[in-house]
């Protein structure tokens, strides 16, 4: 018997979480030896992405209420990940960005990752790999369409 599309879909999320776990047991040390919080990882992945931006667009990004923004930005620009700046047109705002070293940060995680992803992929012979990126391109297609026609999530608290 054929199985049915909720047993399909949970089958894809069943083994989308042992890619995920496979994949972290290969996660590089600069991962695991990293001392932020997610959402001040995903801050320097929302900047490294969108470019310098107001504090308050950084807080509806990550959906989070705009005193814990602040927070957050204060602690980066601590440890010399952020930068804040006087927005030049509209002095009543203030810019985030990466430094240097946010930058550098960033760009040395997302390289330990690719290497790795490179090297599960390269395992996989080439009716496989073709597979594997029609179905993502499918996904991402979906996940597009799908995020087009719904509404914003809620902020959380936070």
């Amino acid at each position: 018997m054929a199985a049915s599309r909720e047993e399909l879909i949970a089958g894809v999320m069943e083994a989308q979480q042992l890619v995920a776990r496979s994949m972290l047991s290969l996660a590089e040390p600069n991962w695991l030896e990293l001392d932020l919080t997610l959402t001040q990882l995903k801050s320097l992945m929302v900047l490294t992405a969108s470019g310098s931006m107001p504090i308050h667009r950084l807080a509806d990004l990550l959906h989070i209420r705009r005193s814990a923004t602040s927070t957050l930005v204060d602690h980066l620009v601590r440890v010399h990940l952020l930068t804040r700046a006087e927005d030049p047109d509209d002095r009543r705002q203030t810019l985030v960005d990466l430094t240097p070293s946010g930058q550098a940060l960033v760009t040395r995680l997302r390289q330990g990752q690719e290497e790795k992803m490179r090297a599960v992929l390269s395992k996989l012979p080439d009716d496989d790999l073709a597979a594997v990126a029609r179905i993502l391109r499918a996904v991402a297609q979906s996940a597009t369409d799908s995020s087009e026609s719904t509404d914003v999530m809620p902020p959380q608290q936070g």
